[in-house]
């Protein structure tokens, strides 16, 4: 209790939604609050991802971007890309996985591999923030 409570101070909204995994939770989404600033503090950190067999890998982020505003339609500093790189061979198809991290809980997260013969393979999730 006291790691999981050291690991969220300075982000209280995150540490709201660390156990939010139901439709039915009282708190929005995780992944819907979770702002730049606040997944640049999982950088390094460890991501459980289950792919279509069901077994666990764990994924290390190793990279959370803002996403140029050209790119997508959004608004400055509404968008951002998190790289994960596996920590064991795998290759998942791009799609939505199910994701389970020790401070954020349980989620869903849309990725993309990176591109064929890329070594190491990294996987790519952003998160649009966007308004309009």
């Amino acid at each position: 209790m006291m790691a999981a409570a050291s690991a969220t101070a300075g982000f209280p909204t995150i540490a709201l939604a660390a156990d939010d995994t139901t439709a039915t939770a009282q708190h929005p989404d995780v992944i819907a609050r979770l702002s730049l600033d606040d997944a640049k503090f999982f950088v390094g950190s460890a991501f459980l991802v289950r792919g279509a067999s069901g077994k666990p890998i764990s994924f290390v982020c190793v990279a959370v971007k803002p996403v140029p505003e050209n790119d997508i339609s959004t608004s400055p500093g509404h968008a951002f890309a998190m790289r994960f790189l596996p920590q064991s061979p795998v290759s998942l198809k791009q799609g939505t996985y199910p994701f389970e991290h020790p401070v954020l809980g349980k989620f869903r997260l849309f990725v993309v591999p990176s591109g064929p013969g890329v070594t190491p393979r990294y996987y790519t999730a952003i998160i649009n923030h966007s308004t309009s």
